[in-house]
């Protein structure tokens, strides 16, 4: 019930009391000084209500009272909890999804530097002339048949190259 700001229309609050038993809602608002043509102030309203049953009730409505004040409080409580847990929920996972494409974008710059690594080794592959008959693994060029020999896809690398002693072969 409500505009969300505080306020409803009077045929709001009458048919709503209407739905809990009270059929004379119109005479209710007006011997509370609310006007049934503008709309109401709901707090107003809780306050002029509130100040009615105190005044004519007995003991037990005051009773009864109290304990709906606090369940509203109860009530309350709660609903401002569930708005922290989702307000920091929303918090957790804005941080996930920019640790997220942070990890996308450092994935691509690393595919990227790759690519580029391989395309840099496969033009030196193809710039070296290499003369032997067995094929280097990495780059399927082949060493020269004695002594030893660097094979340029490890010296495309950063890290330290591997170097091959091949024996001399049998004739």
């Amino acid at each position: 019930m409500g505009d969300g700001r505080g306020f409803a229309f009077p045929e709001q609050i009458i048919s709503l009391w209407a739905q809990e038993g009270v059929h004379n809602g119109r005479e209710v608002l007006q011997s509370l000084d609310f006007s049934v043509d503008e709309k109401v102030n709901l707090l107003e309203l809780t306050w002029a209500l509130e100040k009615e049953v105190m005044m004519v009730g007995g003991v037990t409505q005051q009773a009864a009272l109290a304990c709906y004040r606090q369940e509203l409080s109860f009530c309350q409580e709660q609903v401002e909890q569930m708005a922290r847990e989702r307000d920091k929920a929303r918090q957790d996972l804005e941080k996930a999804e920019q640790r997220n494409l942070e990890f996308v974008k450092e994935t691509d710059d690393l595919h990227s530097a790759l690519e580029q690594l391989a395309e840099e080794k496969v033009r030196t592959c193809r710039t070296t002339t290499m003369s032997c008959r067995l094929p280097c693994k990495a780059c399927r060029h082949r060493r020269p048949r004695v002594g030893t020999a660097t094979c340029p896809w490890d010296t495309a690398r950063e890290a330290p190259s591997r170097s091959w002693v091949i024996p001399p072969q049998r004739v």
